[in-house]
């Protein structure tokens, strides 16, 4: 699993094995009882919590074998005295939302009274909204999408210099375009159009203006320390500098409501208003050098806001598709 961690470049400080969280948690049993937070029931450890509608927890069953919960308590309070973290988020899957609250609560009335959310997630479900199982025997692992992904790349985009890249990128864009608690149906096909609801489209749009920029520099345009930005003044560039500005507030709200989603809705309007700009307006114009660089800045301006909204979702900007 670490390798595919690694190819999607999620990278972890730490990691925590069930093994060491029951062995704490055991050592806990005895002070979760003499502080009434946990008690003896025909010969097991539960946590009735009955009246706050969370019905009854059990932690350690009558053959002494650790549950879930007793593993749980214990990280939860290393992750705050040991790390020192404000926030300790969960994301687990979204039917495990009983089972959270029943940990949460626990929690406070054994006095780790911290902030934790649980970001519930919902399920992925191939084209036709059949869910994955064993069962069924359609389980297709993450390294065998990916691949399949890469492979459709290279027969859409032949020419591009890194198929991989590409792929990787249509996955979690396509992924993260729903709400974490709307079930995803992934259609391989659909997420990698160059046009549309897609990374790779978002991913145009910087390659573009990399390319805008690059043809520039070409022709030895010279940049202004200062340029004179009430020449943009037509719509389609009001406009594009209109979502501009909504990106400073957009990034704080995510950080407070955890609603990764809307970076991707934005990061699909910005790249449909600065394709309309393109369209309509002549970027690198050498008989008006002035509106040129004011356009060039501009272009430049976008390209920042592009690549460090797909950066914050773990998308690679492109130079070249």
């Amino acid at each position: 699993f670490k390798k595919i961690y690694e190819l999607l470049g999620i990278q972890f400080d730490v990691y925590f094995f069930e093994s060491e969280e029951e062995v704490a948690g055991k050592k806990m049993v005895a002070d979760l009882l003499a502080k009434k937070v946990a008690e003896r029931s025909q010969e097991a450890i539960v946590v009735n919590l009955e009246q706050y509608d969370l019905g009854v927890l059990v932690l350690v069953r009558k053959d002494g074998s650790a549950l879930y919960g007793l593993k749980d308590i214990p990280l939860a309070v290393k992750k705050f005295k040991e790390f020192n973290i404000d926030t300790s988020i969960y994301i687990i899957d979204i039917r495990q939302n009983l089972y959270l609250n029943q940990l949460f609560k626990i929690l406070e009335l054994y006095g780790l009274r911290e902030k934790m959310v649980h970001i519930g997630y919902e399920v992925v479900t191939l084209k036709d909204g059949e869910s994955m199982s064993s069962r069924k025997g359609n389980i297709i692992t993450a390294r065998e999408l990916i691949d399949e992904i890469d492979n459709r790349v290279k027969s859409k985009f032949p020419d591009s210099p890194d198929s991989l890249t590409i792929a990787l990128g249509a996955l979690k864009f396509s992924m993260l375009r729903y709400s974490a608690n709307k079930k995803i149906e992934f259609d391989i096909n659909e997420s990698i159009k160059i046009e549309g609801a897609t990374g790779p489209y978002v991913q145009y749009a910087h390659a573009r203006i990399c390319s805008i920029l690059a043809k520039a520099q070409s022709l030895k345009l010279e940049w202004q320390s200062k340029n004179n930005l009430s020449l943009l003044s037509g719509e389609r560039e009001l406009n594009l500098m209109r979502e501009l500005n909504k990106f400073p507030e957009l990034v704080e709200e995510v950080s407070q409501s955890y609603e990764v989603h809307k970076l991707t809705y934005f990061a699909i309007k910005l790249a449909d208003k600065f394709h309309s700009f393109y369209n309509d307006c002549r970027v690198i114009d050498e008989s008006n050098l002035e509106l040129t660089q004011s356009r060039l800045e501009l272009a430049k301006a976008v390209k920042i806001v592009l690549a460090e909204t797909l950066r914050l979702i773990g998308v690679s900007a492109l130079e070249k598709m």
